[in-house]
């Protein structure tokens, strides 16, 4: 008796380990990029960028810059896309350091 409830002691906890690491492995990774618009209007510089894709996490609309979110996996992608707008000065991908065991490191 004490055996099985061990056992199913142990299939439960395996089980619930199991499904708590395919949530954690499901969740998308995102990415951040630099955009310079050209001087337009405010409204028609969120245009572009709703136009383009991604989602606005900081911004300084009298310097018409924006970092913006994408997903990680269409990030080359994305790029592109801001780069061929006519009203984007400069794309660029958003560089963070972070700290290692061994010192700090540049992460893309």
């Amino acid at each position: 008796m004490i055996r099985h409830t061990l056992l199913f002691a142990c299939i439960a906890a395996l089980t619930i380990s199991i499904s708590s690491l395919a949530v954690a492995g499901s969740t998308s990774q995102t990415a951040t990029i630099e955009v310079k618009l050209l001087g337009v209007a405010t409204r028609r510089q969120l245009a572009v960028i709703k136009t383009d894709g991604g989602t606005i996490v900081r911004s300084v609309p009298a310097l018409r810059l924006y970092t913006i979110q994408v997903p990680e996996s269409q990030l080359f992608r994305e790029m592109t896309v801001y780069q061929a707008d006519e009203l984007v000065i400069y794309v660029h991908m958003e560089h963070h350091l972070q700290r290692a065991p061994g010192g700090w490191q540049q992460r893309f």
